[in-house]
């Protein structure tokens, strides 16, 4: 968990040192305009298989310049509280960012992505889930996709 919130601190300093050099100068047109986000795969209702492998693929693009892309997925067994599990089966949650400064569009992989069947001596709980895909551009403007999916082992 601490790795998690280093990372994501790490992440946001990047964004806001970004943010911070942008020249004072004003373009001729300010970005209002969001990135675009295409989620290939996970496909909507699509199941995960607990220790097997999942290719994630992604399309993102910005008129003017990306900045930096996030995916996470985590439970939603609670509605979003994320307060209790059943049984003492833990959720699982993943997160990846993507550095994309300078890029206008490119294709997003994921290869090495294992739902484990465990999170310490606990099991993965099996059930409802939540991909997200978060993509910011240059200035600062941000999309956000999510797909529902399901965890569940394979038998």
């Amino acid at each position: 968990m601490r790795k998690i919130i280093e990372i994501t601190a790490l992440v946001l300093l990047v964004v806001l040192i970004a943010a911070a050099s942008v020249s004072c100068t004003k373009e001729k047109e300010a970005d209002t305009v969001a990135p675009i986000i295409d989620i290939v795969l996970p496909r909507e209702g699509d199941t995960l298989f607990i220790n097997g492998e999942t290719h994630l693929e992604l399309n993102v693009s910005d008129e003017r310049e990306l900045d930096s892309c996030r995916f996470e997925v985590h439970s939603n067994f609670d509605h979003h509280t994320h307060k209790s599990t059943l049984h003492g089966d833990e959720p699982f949650f993943y997160t990846r960012f993507f550095i994309l400064t300078g890029i206008k569009s490119t294709t997003l992989h994921d290869y090495a992505f294992v739902i484990p069947d465990t999170i310490g001596l606990n099991p993965i709980a099996q059930g409802s889930y939540h991909f997200v895909m978060d993509c910011y551009d240059k200035a600062g403007n941000k999309s956000t996709v999510v797909r529902n999916i399901t965890i569940a082992a394979k038998y």
